[in-house]
């Protein structure tokens, strides 16, 4: 069953759709292979754009968006590695250990992936070169 965090929206951008696809995607709570086919056919074929929007940038989750024609993945949870250092000009941060999409744009395929700082801090109350964003993204007709 698709919960009330898991859902597909259609927002109207006149004369074209955005489809948004919103799910959980956290340590204790990963979205199944069957959640995630629920809401890829929920989503409006006529819509001109997919965005899936993820608290986490997972692997699976990238790929899943790649292979279904998504076009956008916004996501957050890693804080821009919240405490980065840079020896020799390299970023080097805990978050790498679990992603190597860490902070900021990417192009994976046909699919951009957004991943914010966002606003928020993890156990260390502090940030070290990985300053606190909100990130606005402005879709345009092309």
């Amino acid at each position: 069953m698709t919960t009330a965090e898991d859902s597909v929206l259609t927002i109207s951008a006149s004369p074209s759709q955005i489809s948004l696809t919103i799910l959980t995607n956290v340590y204790s709570r990963r979205p199944s292979s069957a959640t995630l086919e629920r809401l890829r056919q929920q989503r409006p074929d006529r819509a001109a754009v997919h965005i899936i929007l993820s608290h986490q940038p997972t692997d699976d989750l990238i790929q899943f968006a790649q292979k279904h024609g998504y076009h956008l993945l916004l996501a957050g949870h890693t804080h821009g590695g919240q405490v980065v250092f840079k020896p020799f000009g390299i970023p080097l941060n805990v978050s790498q250990t679990e992603t190597r999409y860490y902070s900021g744009f990417f192009q994976i395929g046909n699919l951009f992936l957004s991943v914010t700082n966002g606003l928020g801090l993890t156990f260390a109350p502090f940030r070290y070169q990985a300053p606190a964003e909100v990130t606005l993204i402005t879709l345009r007709r092309m």
